[in-house]
Formats: structure tokens, C-alpha cells, sequence
């Protein structure tokens, strides 16, 4: 195909269907004449590439398309069009950034107002690329846990070269400094929420035995301030061939709901309510999903789940007051319950509402849910159709939001749903090909076991379908994860 023209392709994409084929690793070593492909970085490995990169190379490059291509991608890929993407904390708004002068990275800030004007100040909180230089050490930027509502006192998350251990330290965002004899965490794969200002809950490596067969905590402890870690006590354990413990805060709109989950496998986990001491732990099945939203516990089920005299299916989201299930009610409501062609693919939440990202036969919806009247309700987010779309930021103080659109046509874009539930265009990524005349259509093959897949093919208006055009096909289906519309900007330029 290197050698025709572009002006009849056309791009399909395939969408969940993946199959995995076990090889027992006996037979592979016996039968397989390429295992000494597993030497990644060995010079018979390295050779081998090498000669393959050659003759592809040699073989593109005997096109007139070649270099032009070659040209386009470059200052594609080179382009320096992005998004500083919204975190709203409080009342300003936070963003990592990185580029050719901060190659770290650097935490800044700026007000929603000013951010909205597209060319916003932005005050540096830190800056990476100093501190590692400062320090001499490879620093890399892991994120931060703020304590809500006030947001001043953070816990500032930094690996080394990008390491999955990461130290922690306590930083003053208002004085844009590490807190003197702050919370202080050695590097490690850790865990932390915070109980009040000053006290955490901490996961990490206290000792030998504190950590599960798989690397992370298996302990979690509670840490007051000006103690040494030494003097915390511990509050909770799992065994130690379970994955993790893990512990986190969510601020519900007047309520701090401490949360320590015991990861049972990678797919399972038991919840607990941490409250002034004592654990609860909360009897809802250990695949589902939960949430905590204002006064109201979210569980997306994934098994049947049997309870209170009702069986609520695979894929349902229930909810019932927090209160009431610690009280030993069950009386849960159904929030959604995906149709046979639905899937719920991200929960947030507002002050007042609960934001359901969905995939309506692949393609995403965003809708938003309140409970009123002692029932569930939506309306979908105004929103453009047959792209994917994914929630950026909201905060638990008013009911605005950002979100993300994309598409195969349209660029990513970024979008503000305000108070009042009105949307506008924040910010679009420019035009990396010229879509018109382009179109989307969406199609089903049947598999042999009846299942219908969703596909899309996006293609030219004018297009023969006869079978004899040249087309790229592109599939993925694995841990629940849908391939998605999407802008394809070297795709859309190279290939349509």
C-alpha cells in the first residue's frame, strides 16, 4: 500500500473485539523460533530491528509521497498547539505544565476568570526542573493531595526518574513553600488521606512485613502532626497476599468521608468508613464500584447483587442515603441501568449532580443526574454526537464543570458547563487536516457467535464503495477499555 495514492483511502476502526490466545510457556520455549526476541535490549535482538527499520525505511522512502509525509508528521508532532488543562481547587484554578523549558514540569495557578480569557497569568506554586536541580536529583512530578476546603496545605508527590515510589512532602500553596517540619514521607509506594489538618491516615514502608506480595502497603496507620512516623498507630492490615491497602478522603459538600479499602485482588476490594476511630465496613459486593456524593452512597454493580428483596443487574447504578445503610436499611434506588447497547464509562460529581459518562453504542454521552423528590433524574449535557467525551474537573462548591470532546473529525476540544447548565467552547485544538468533505459512518459486523460490534469507518463523501479501496483498520478490546472516536491527527493528514 506504499505505493498508491491517498485520494481513495479510507480509515475504519473496529471497536471491542480482541482475543487472547494463552501460550503455555513451556510449549513457547520449545516451538517458538523468535524467543530470543525476548532479549529486548541484546545485540541479536538490536540487529535484527535494526535490519527491519532499514528495509522499511528503504522501501517507504522510494515514494514521491514520502518526504512531504515525512514533513507533515515532523510539524505535527512538533507542534506546540495544547491545552493547559482546568483543576479546580477552591477558588482558583491549578494546572500542570510541561514543555522544551520545563521539562519537569511546573505546578501553576490562575483565577477562572482570567483562565477563561485563553491567555491566562499563571503564578508558579513549583517549579520541578528547580528543584531537582537545586537538590541534584531527578525529580519528577507524582501529584497532589490537598487538604478540603480550605486547599492551602498540600501533599506534594515526587519520584525519582518517574518511579512508581514516590517521597511526599507537605507544601503552604498560600506561601508557595514546603512546610517546615511538615508530614515527610521517604520514598516509597504509598498511600495517604487526610483526617483532619493535623492528622493522616499513611500507607507505606514502615518496616519489613508492611508491604503485600505485590509491593504496596498492606498497613495503614494514623500520624499526628509533630510525632515521628515511628509513634503512628496502626489502625487497619491486610494480608499480606492481597494487593494493597489503600486509604483516600472524599469531600461531599459539607461531609468528609474517610475511606480505607482493602484491595483484595485487582479487580475486588472490601470498603470501610473511617469515622473518630472506628472502622465500618460497608456491606456492598466486592467487584462493585462505590461512590460517596453529598449524603448518598453510589454502587455500580457488576455482578447481580441481591439486596433489600431486590436483584439489581450487571451494569446497574443504585444508590441509597449513607446514613440509612449504617443504620442496617436497604431500601436503594436505581439511578441508571444501561440499555443492552449502553455502558457507564466515568462517574463525577457537582455540588447537586452526579455526572455519568456514557457510551451509547460507542458513542459518548454526558449526562447529568439529581436526586429530587426521592427519585433519580437526568438530562443529557448539551454536547457534539458521535465523538467521546470525558469530564475534566469539577468541584464539589457549584455545579460547573469542564469537559473533553473529540472525534474523528472534530480536534480535541475543550468545553465549560457552567451553573446554569449552559456549555461553551473554551478552547479547540486547531485543524491538523483538511476534514472536508470527510465523513463518519457507523456500522455492525456480526461475529460467529452472534455478538454485533460496533464499527466506524470515516471516509470521503464521495467514496465507491466497491470493496477495492485500499483501507487502514484499526481494533482494540482489552480490560474494559472501548476504542473510542478520537482526532487521528497523523492518520487524518497521512491517510485520509
Amino acid at each position: 500500500m506504499t505505493r498508491r495514492t491517498a485520494t481513495k483511502l479510507g480509515f475504519l476502526t473496529l471497536l471491542s473485539c480482541a482475543a487472547i490466545l494463552p501460550i503455555a510457556a513451556a510449549a513457547q520455549q520449545a516451538t517458538d523460533p523468535f524467543i530470543w526476541l525476548e532479549d529486548v535490549d541484546g545485540k541479536r535482538s538490536m540487529d535484527w530491528v535494526n535490519a527491519k527499520n532499514a528495509a522499511t525505511v528503504a522501501e517507504l522512502s522510494n515514494t514521491p509521497l514520502y518526504q512531504p509525509l515525512v514533513t507533515r508528521i515532523k510539524q505535527i508532532l512538533d507542534s506546540k498547539d495544547r491545552i493547559a488543562y482546568p483543576n479546580i481547587m477552591g477558588e482558583r484554578i491549578y494546572n500542570f505544565w510541561q514543555d522544551a523549558e520545563h521539562q519537569r514540569g511546573i505546578w501553576r495557578r490562575t483565577n477562572p476568570g482570567d483562565y477563561l480569557t485563553g491567555n491566562p497569568t499563571w503564578e508558579t506554586v513549583l517549579d520541578v526542573d528547580a528543584l531537582a536541580k537545586a537538590e541534584g536529583v531527578p525529580l519528577s512530578w507524582g501529584g497532589a493531595d490537598c487538604f478540603e476546603p480550605e486547599f492551602r496545605i498540600c501533599l506534594i508527590y515526587l519520584s525519582r526518574g518517574g518511579s512508581d515510589a514516590a517521597e511526599i512532602r507537605e507544601m503552604d500553596v498560600v506561601n508557595r513553600a514546603f512546610v517546615n517540619d511538615g508530614f515527610k514521607l521517604p520514598a516509597a509506594k504509598a498511600t495517604t488521606a487526610w483526617v483532619d489538618q493535623n492528622t493522616l491516615l499513611v500507607g507505606t514502608d514502615f518496616n519489613a512485613g508492611s508491604m503485600t506480595t505485590s509491593g504496596y502497603p498492606r498497613v495503614i496507620k494514623l500520624w499526628k502532626r509533630g510525632t515521628p512516623l515511628s509513634a503512628a498507630t496502626t489502625v487497619f492490615e491486610v494480608p499480606a497476599d492481597h494487593v494493597s491497602a489503600n486509604a483516600y478522603t472524599v469531600d461531599a459538600v459539607g461531609r468528609r468521608y474517610i475511606v480505607i479499602s482493602d484491595g483484595i485482588t485487582f479487580y475486588t476490594s472490601a470498603q470501610h468508613l473511617y469515622d473518630k476511630g472506628k472502622l465500618v465496613k460497608l456491606d456492598v459486593p466486592a467487584d462493585a464500584d462505590l461512590y460517596l456524593v453529598r449524603d448518598q452512597m453510589i454502587v455500580y454493580v457488576r455482578d447481580p447483587w441481591t439486596v433489600g428483596g431486590t436483584t439489581w443487574g450487571t451494569g446497574s447504578l443504585v444508590a441509597t442515603s449513607v446514613d440509612d445503610f449504617l443504620a442496617g436499611k436497604r431500601d436503594l434506588k436505581l439511578v441508571m441501568k444501561p440499555g443492552p447497547r449502553e455502558t457507564i464509562d466515568g462517574i463525577r460529581s457537582t455540588r447537586d449532580y452526579l455526572l455519568l459518562n456514557v457510551l451509547n453504542n460507542v458513542r459518548g454521552e454526558l449526562r447529568r443526574y439529581r436526586y429530587q423528590n426521592g427519585a433519580w433524574a437526568f438530562e443529557k449535557v448539551p454536547a457534539p454526537e458521535l465523538g467521546t467525551i470525558n469530564v475534566i474537573s469539577t468541584s464539589t462548591k457549584s455545579n460547573r464543570f469542564f469537559f473533553n470532546y473529540t472525534s474523528f473529525l472534530q480536534p480535541t476540544t475543550l468545553y465549560l458547563a457552567a451553573d446554569d447548565g449552559r456549555v461553551t467552547e473554551v478552547k479547540r485544538l486547531p485543524a491538523m487536516f483538511d476534514a472536508k468533505g470527510l465523513t463518519v459512518e457507523q456500522m455492525e459486523a456480526t461475529s460467529k457467535d452472534g455478538t454485533k460490534i460496533p464499527f466506524f469507518v470515516v471516509h470521503r463523501e464521495t467514496l465507491t464503495l466497491d470493496g477495492s479501496n485500499p483501507t487502514l483498520l484499526s481494533a482494540y478490546g482489552g480490560f474494559e477499555i472501548s476504542n473510542t472516536p478520537g482526532y487521528g491527527s497523523v492518520v487524518g493528514s497521512s491517510w485520509l
